[in-house]
């Protein structure tokens, strides 16, 4: 069995480190102060999906409650990979892929619309008379300890913390102002390295691409432009996005139903595939916290890890079981603590 350690006593002997968060970070701070919020798991998503489609709020030309049941599991990406799968066989079984395939696209839009729906508006809102200085400064006491944040996770909590105990000149994005107005663009020259780093790899609900960026010269120099919704002191963030998504302008998001395929979606846009080099090029301890990594799904991220210079790999269980289990394999490390 895996050696058992204590996440102290792992911290305190590693010199440069890094996290990778996933739900189970969220899901912690929630926890915290007794709030058990499940919306944000892929299960309750799922099943939120459902009651739309039974209810005919959201269109499918397919049983979609009945693809999740053949399927046998809650998981998003999981459904959507199984109807890809279903879409390449259609020319053999005479059925219209334009079909299947314009499912799939609907369920990967449901996805920053729900969470969306669901998010709380802001800190203050969501805990009502729970004081949410302590959840930002526990999580920032957390994250301080790392060069590097990794985060999985479309939601806000990870954003409102950086924002909340005013860390952003500790924590840099790469985001900038777009010629003083509006919110914030990206740009690969505003990184500086001084700085330690926050990075979403798979996009999150602040995220958008920059509409009036048509220029094929920038599209060039500067890959698919991503802007990041910013406090104007008009409304707060989620407001912001809560009216963009009702305009049908959506987060951009990599929901793709397996790990090639997000690879693909990454690589395309600039500032998820400038992260995804940072990821290759680290050194040191990685610490994962709350994230789950499946092969299929997220294969992208254990080949990076594995062609870093990382040299060990600290994985964090929620309860852990007391026979030995199933870790995640990385291409050069034999061992996960």
């Amino acid at each position: 069995m895996h050696e058992l350690k204590k996440f102290q006593s792992l911290y305190e002997v590693e010199e440069k480190k890094h996290i990778l968060l996933g739900n189970g970070f969220s899901i912690s701070l929630l926890q915290a102060v007794g709030v058990d919020k499940p919306a944000f798991s892929y299960k309750a998503i799922v099943k939120q999906i459902i009651e739309e489609y039974k209810s005919g709020t959201t269109h499918f030309n397919g049983d979609i409650a009945l693809a999740q049941q053949i399927a046998d599991t809650y998981n998003l990406e999981t459904i959507i990979e199984e109807l890809n799968n279903l879409g390449r066989f259609s020319p053999v079984y005479n059925i219209p892929a334009k079909k299947i395939q314009k499912d799939v696209e609907t369920l990967k839009e449901c996805l920053p619309k729900i969470i969306g729906k669901h998010h709380p508006s802001s800190l203050e809102n969501f805990y009502g008379d729970k004081v949410p200085d302590e959840i930002c400064n526990s999580g920032a006491s957390f994250i301080k300890k790392f060069q590097n944040v990794f985060t999985l996770n479309y939601d806000l909590f990870l954003y409102w913390i950086i924002n909340k105990m005013k860390m952003g000149k500790e924590f840099f994005d790469g985001f900038g102002t777009n010629e003083g107005k509006g919110d914030l663009i990206w740009r690969n020259t505003y990184w500086e390295e001084e700085h330690k780093k926050i990075h979403y790899l798979h996009g999150g609900l602040h995220y958008y691409k920059k509409r009036d960026m048509n220029r094929f010269a920038d599209v060039v120099k500067y890959g698919l432009a991503i802007e990041k919704i910013q406090n104007n002191g008009a409304s707060n963030i989620m407001d912001q996005i809560k009216d963009k998504i009702e305009n049908n302008l959506l987060p951009f998001v990599v929901v793709e139903g397996n790990s090639d395929e997000k690879l693909k979606r990454i690589a395309d846009t600039d500032i998820l595939a400038n992260s995804f080099k940072h990821l290759m090029k680290l050194r040191g301890s990685i610490f994962f916290f709350g994230a789950d990594l499946k092969s299929d799904e997220d294969n992208h991220i254990l080949e990076a890890i594995g062609q870093s210079e990382i040299v060990n790999v600290n994985y964090g269980l929620y309860n852990p079981p007391k026979e030995d289990m199933d870790l995640p394999r990385f291409s050069r490390h034999e061992d996960v603590i």
